[in-house]
């Protein structure tokens, strides 16, 4: 999993959202937890709840994130392939959140383990790979009949920034009208891009449709 947080005092909450769903899927019990020495993880709240709960807790060393490496591994796994994300569609660095929880989505459905995607081994089944999509590619979203007038366009030209959890469905997010929604009726076009990047000013130009 991976949540998105405003700021670290947010930490705690993230946490039990996390649990609930795990457990609550699998059947098991969170047991321990391995921390790093952020002042996030000290707080009366949630040392309180750990203590109560019966949980583990394990501390690293100063210093040596090493003794984490599969954390430490994992997390600059995601950080590579958001960058590379990113930058295969010249998407502007605002777009990091979405494309954090769009690596995430992808590296679970990854084959890996031995030739074993993380999916099946949580799910004990294989992902379905056909609706994959090149994140920050063109989407045309068609608009619903009743709310559209004579002669309006039919379409909406929207950005493709992650998938939906809770709906069977795509997240696009239209820059001009700063609007997201998850729809299913999208024809997308891998040929454009929304961006391009002037090498002049080593910057991305303000949106505007153009072919690769």
């Amino acid at each position: 999993w991976a949540c998105l947080i405003a700021k670290k005092s947010e930490v705690f909450v993230c946490f039990l959202k996390v649990k609930s769903l795990a457990e609550r899927e699998t059947g098991c019990n969170i047991k321990c937890l391995r921390f790093n020495e952020e002042k996030e993880y000290f707080s009366d709240q949630f040392s309180s709840y750990l203590q109560k709960g019966g949980f583990r807790r394990e501390f690293l060393c100063r210093y040596t994130p090493e003794q984490n490496g599969v954390a430490e591994w994992k997390n600059q796994t995601i950080e590579e392939v958001a960058r590379a994300i990113l930058e295969e569609k010249h998407m502007p660095k605002f777009y990091w959140a979405e494309a954090v929880l769009t690596a995430v989505y992808l590296q679970n459905r990854t084959f890996a383990n031995g030739g074993v995607s993380t999916h099946k081994l949580y799910f004990g089944k294989n992902p379905n790979l056909a609706h994959l999509r090149v994140f920050g590619i063109i989407g045309y979203v068609q608009g619903p009949k009743d709310k559209r007038r004579k002669l309006e366009a039919k379409s909406e030209n929207c950005i493709l920034v992650s998938y939906s959890d809770e709906q069977k469905g795509y997240k696009c997010y239209n820059p001009r009208t700063k609007h997201a929604q998850v729809r299913c009726d999208v024809v997308f076009d891998e040929s454009v891009s929304w961006y391009i990047f002037d090498m002049a000013r080593g910057k991305n130009e303000p949106p505007r449709m153009r072919s690769n």
